[in-house]
């Protein structure tokens, strides 16, 4: 069986390389470390990290102090350290780094024994041989990332948004390079465990289960094995697979005839797993044992869902469709998208926990990982499992135009056949996305025949791995996808981002998407947050370095105050004026925002039936920011976090927009039981009952209820309430801007 024979995290040696003359040096060599400064590392961590504990470098994270580090982006690192085998196991003995960035060559006890240029996914290396008993030394020679990067070649076809080209040419997190959500902090180090592992003869490598099909609660379970033996023949090899959900099991023992095996059972009374809203998100134990001779030579563990989801498209413009049906039930989304929670990839794992519980709380039954950040480890899609929340998993790449000759193409299959291979059994994973608005960015290429704008890498490649993989689950090209020839209002998935400016104008009002993957508003964080990274005399200065730095992509090349400007002006639009105290612009800026993202909601469940949901922009910073994210990077959260909670409420009733002299009144039952409810519609200050009565709507439907007459223009806050067989309330705005803010705050 495979075990850990030395855990490697904890304390390494980081020596500072000051890489000269723009190239990296030599390759497979051991680096000249005499006269180097050395400091002490974390493992997992960043070379960042370091300097900041080596008091070498202020916070990255306080005003403008991240672009002292740009500095070292011409640097090489090398970690070092000793560690000690005990007794030295027969058979093969495996290196692993689980996380390694980006750039990088491994020796062990003086010898060269393999390199990496991919941060995203596990990097394992044969030392069989190499380790001995006792004393040994593992070393890890990190090249500059930008010194890299300028040995490559730049064909005219790549691009990427403002200065990040070179990240097309790397896999590397593309939101290092700088985003409008991160800061230009290009990372580097060991950033997840590593460790040395004995590898058995006898071993199980692959196991995969998946759900065909559901019929009732019968469910099709596919599997496929794969293992190595030393086993002359296989007479006497047997694969035993038990499964248990409550009083729910499946067993069944295989003899194989060679290492790989594909076939299915059907589970009779199976126990479904469900995304919330529609049920329980019910998991199996799954154990899987390699048997030889009678006896269990290794064994493998595995939790999953049994539950079929397919996707649903149409690209015609006079019938666009995006929606998932899981086990025959089309599901009605309502989620959101993450980026990566800490800008320092090896804390974000710890963060895990606080964050899908703030997902769960507000009723997300999806969320999607975004293309511009790495991969997230195990846990997360653990928690997602749990609670009945699907993923939409992008690929590792974004709003760029990739190389298409080929040059990426074994970096890539490896990268997305380790990806999916680790992942593939969680029932929450719902769709691999080729990446993220790299259609949408390279319409503004400008070439003369539109077909050459797509992506060879996620038309051929990356279906035709997907395709070996896991065949049973969805894929698309792109998010949004925008076909040659296609425009983008026309394409079923829109990213509803327009003018921002009124956050009711027709752009998202009158939206046509039948499934809308991103769409957000900006909130400035409270004062106390502020305070957390700028000093107290930049507070009331909003021109001032630290706002600038903390809400742009990289001062280097942009004023930094665009988000600033835009949130001003959407309080100028919304009031009638612009705040000039930090407080008060702090308030209305947090209304807007936390008004807009009900808005967004709740026209989306307006239009349920033409359209499947909405994953909204997005649930918190990876560092502290001025953002469009609803919690702060510190998990203190925004006025717009209770606003979207109740916009998602499983049962909402709700008032759609003025149309003639008159709002027509929803209700949207997203739970799966029938809902009898007594409702009234209040004014807020007059005190006026506008309208009462009493519905009844069947499970996961909308009902309109007619029509309330509010009059025409009137600004008016009106508070919805209901209660039967379930209980709530809701707000209504009325009328057109500027509103005075005493009706309103």
């Amino acid at each position: 069986m495979n075990r850990i024979i030395s855990d490697l995290t904890g304390e390494w040696s980081l020596y500072l390389l000051p890489e000269r003359g723009g190239k990296n040096p030599p390759r497979g060599v051991l680096p000249e470390l005499d006269g180097k400064r050395r400091i002490p590392a974390a493992v997992p961590g960043e070379v960042q990290l370091d300097l900041f504990r080596a008091r070498l470098e202020a916070d990255p994270f306080f005003s403008d102090n991240y672009y002292s580090y740009i500095k070292y982006e011409t640097y090489g690192w090398y970690y070092e350290r000793e560690f000690c085998i005990d007794v030295l196991p027969d058979g093969r003995l495996v290196l692993v780094f689980e996380g390694l960035d980006t750039v990088a060559d491994v020796f062990v006890n003086g010898e060269f024994v393999g390199s990496s240029e991919d941060m995203f996914v596990e990097q394992e290396f044969d030392v069989t041989g190499v380790l001995k008993q006792g004393a040994n030394t593992v070393g890890v020679h990190i090249f500059s990332l930008i010194d890299f990067a300028r040995g490559k070649d730049y064909p005219v076809y790549l691009s990427g948004s403002g200065p990040r080209i070179q990240m097309t040419q790397l896999r590397h997190a593309c939101h290092s390079f700088g985003w409008d959500i991160a800061p230009r902090i290009l990372t580097a180090g060991i950033y997840r465990p590593c460790f040395v592992k004995s590898v058995g003869v006898d071993r199980i490598t692959q196991a995969y289960y998946t759900v065909s099909s559901v019929d009732g609660d019968n469910a099709r379970l596919r599997f496929a094995f794969r293992f190595d033996t030393d086993a002359e023949d296989l007479e006497n090899v047997r694969l035993r697979c038990t499964g248990a959900c409550g009083d729910s099991s499946f067993s069944f023992e295989y003899k194989p005839t060679f290492v790989c095996v594909n076939d299915s059972i059907n589970v009779s009374r199976a126990k479904l797993w469900w995304p919330r809203n529609y049920g329980e998100p019910n998991l199996y134990t799954v154990k899987l044992e390699l048997i030889k001779n009678g006896e269990v030579v290794d064994v493998r563990e595995d939790r999953i869902g049994l539950r079929s989801l397919r996707l649903e498209r149409d690209f015609d413009k006079d019938n666009l469709k995006f929606r998932f049906i899981v086990n025959n039930t089309p599901v009605f989304i309502m989620g959101t998208n993450r980026v990566m929670n800490d800008a320092f990839h090896s804390r974000i794992e710890s963060r895990y926990e606080r964050e899908v519980g703030m997902i769960a709380d507000l009723g997300c039954n999806m969320v999607r990982n975004w293309g511009g950040g790495i991969y997230d480890g195990d846990r997360l899609y653990d928690l997602c499992d749990e609670n009945g929340i699907l993923v939409w998993q992008d690929f590792a790449m974004g709003n760029a135009g990739y190389p298409q000759d080929g040059r990426l193409d074994a970096v890539l299959t490896d990268e997305v056949t380790k990806l999916v291979r680790r992942i593939r059994n969680h029932p929450c994973v719902a769709l691999w996305s080729g990446d993220n608005e790299v259609d949408q960015h390279m319409r503004g290429s400008g070439f003369p025949d539109d077909s050459r704008r797509i992506s060879r890498i996620t038309r051929e490649l990356f279906p035709t791995l997907i395709l070996h993989e896991d065949p049973y689950r969805p894929y698309v090209p792109s998010s949004p996808e925008i076909p040659a020839g296609i425009r983008e209002a026309n394409v079923p998935e829109q990213h509803k981002w327009g003018p921002r400016a009124y956050f009711k104008d027709g752009f998202y009002a009158d939206t046509n998407a039948a499934f809308i993957g991103e769409s957000g508003y900006h909130g400035c964080p409270s004062v106390d947050v502020l305070r957390q990274f700028m000093p107290e005399d930049e507070i009331e200065d909003m021109t001032g370095v630290s706002w600038r730095s903390h809400s742009t992509e990289d001062l280097r090349y942009d004023r930094g105050d665009g988000r600033i400007k835009l949130m001003r002006e959407q309080c100028g639009i919304m009031f009638g004026f612009i705040p000039d105290k930090t407080e008060d612009f702090v308030k209305l800026s947090q209304f807007i925002q936390a008004q807009a993202l009900k808005f967004f909601i709740e026209n989306t469940r307006r239009r349920s039936r033409e359209c499947s949901g909405i994953l909204w922009w997005n649930i918190i910073d990876c560092w502290p920011q001025i953002s469009d994210a609803i919690v702060n990077y510190d998990f203190t959260k925004k006025a717009a976090y209770d606003a979207v909670k109740l916009a998602q409420t499983p049962f909402l009733m709700f008032l759609g927009e003025l149309h003639g002299r008159e709002h027509d009144l929803f209700a949207h039952n997203e739970t799966g039981e029938t809902q009898t409810v007594s409702y009234e519609i209040k004014d807020r200050n007059s005190g006026e009952i506008i309208r009462s009565g009493e519905i009844t709507a069947a499970p996961h439907s909308l009902v309109r209820l007619g029509s309330v007459n509010v009059g025409v223009s009137r600004q008016r806050l009106l508070d919805i309430s209901w209660s039967g067989s379930v209980e709530g309330s809701n707000t209504y705005l009325c009328g057109y801007p500027p509103f005075p803010t005493d009706i309103v705050l």
